[in-house]
């Protein structure tokens, strides 16, 4: 096995571990979660919606991780798009465009 794809395989892995981080709580114990982190929020639906959100992308890095050469492709993808669509949505939320988004106000809050 090459050295890059080992290191991506690592990194993948540990990704999905940081992403399980998050998904768990706010699949479980959202209140808890969002008061963790001082978010108001109070409809729950919009945060255990982001954790299944967040569950799709993690498990679409599963097959790549477990095994490179057959998921190249998926490999790819979750190298180039998905940090973009990570950073449009912490822009989002960042409130760099909140007076333009059409998001609920205690969605990006």
């Amino acid at each position: 096995m090459s050295v890059w794809i080992l290191r991506h395989t690592i990194l993948v892995w540990f990704g999905i571990f940081l992403n399980a981080l998050f998904i768990i709580p706010l699949l479980f114990f959202p209140r808890w979660m969002l008061d963790l982190f001082n978010i108001p929020l109070d409809q729950l639906v919009w945060a255990r919606e982001s954790a299944g959100l967040l569950m799709i992308i993690s498990v679409f890095y599963i097959p790549a991780a477990i095994d490179f050469g057959r998921y190249r492709a998926n490999a790819y993808i979750a190298c180039l798009c998905f940090p973009h669509v990570r950073c449009h949505v912490f822009l989002l939320s960042g409130g760099v465009v909140r007076t333009t988004a059409r998001v609920p106000v205690d969605f990006v809050r």
